[in-house]
């Protein structure tokens, strides 16, 4: 079959081409094989798509404050945002900011997560898998202050776990601070 030099576009598509109203005449766009491009041919993979732009699997839900609290009481340990953690769902990124306050004593964290569906599931550490960027650090064992202040940025990505949550642990009663504000990404 010849092709046309030129192929007639509609009259709602002709303003794009052309300032005429009526039908006018618009260039076929051809490949290097010579084959027809139609509306979608992704140049780099030499295949028709469709594409979303800035599509929703790469965005960021808001921020979620799951802790904002002071003078917390020595010798208990509490989990965010509950016990029973937070289900990964359609997320796989969780990028969690840590404040740790304390005039005279410790507080520690860490992450935890479970693929366990009991209704008294095991959890594991998974804080090794964590990734802080400030201060910047390969990985963790504990998120800790003994005496002052610390902020992270901590970062849990590909997270292939059901559940998750953040464990607190504080160690002496006095002038202290913890803060937990998360953020999620989905698939």
């Amino acid at each position: 079959m010849a092709l046309s030099s030129d192929f007639k576009s509609r009259a709602s598509q002709a303003s794009q081409v052309s300032a005429q109203a009526q039908e006018t005449a618009a260039p076929a766009v051809l490949n290097e094989f010579r084959e027809m491009v139609t509306a979608g041919y992704n140049w780099l993979t030499r295949a028709v798509r469709s594409e979303e732009v800035s599509p929703i699997t790469e965005q960021y839900t808001p921020a979620m404050t799951f802790v904002s609290t002071s003078n917390l009481t020595a010798g208990q340990t509490l989990y965010y945002p509950s016990s029973a953690g937070a289900s990964v769902g359609s997320q796989k990124d969780i990028c969690t900011q840590l404040f740790l306050s304390s005039s005279s004593g410790s507080i520690f964290c860490y992450f935890q997560g479970t693929n366990d569906p009991g209704a008294a599931p095991r959890w594991a550490d998974i804080t090794q898998k964590a990734i802080s960027y400030s201060p910047y650090a390969d990985s963790y064992s504990t998120f800790s202050v003994a005496t002052g202040t610390a902020d992270w940025f901590v970062s849990l990505e590909n997270l292939n776990v059901d559940k998750w949550r953040v464990v607190a642990v504080i160690d002496y009663s006095n002038v202290n601070q913890l803060c937990i504000y998360t953020r999620t990404k989905s698939i």
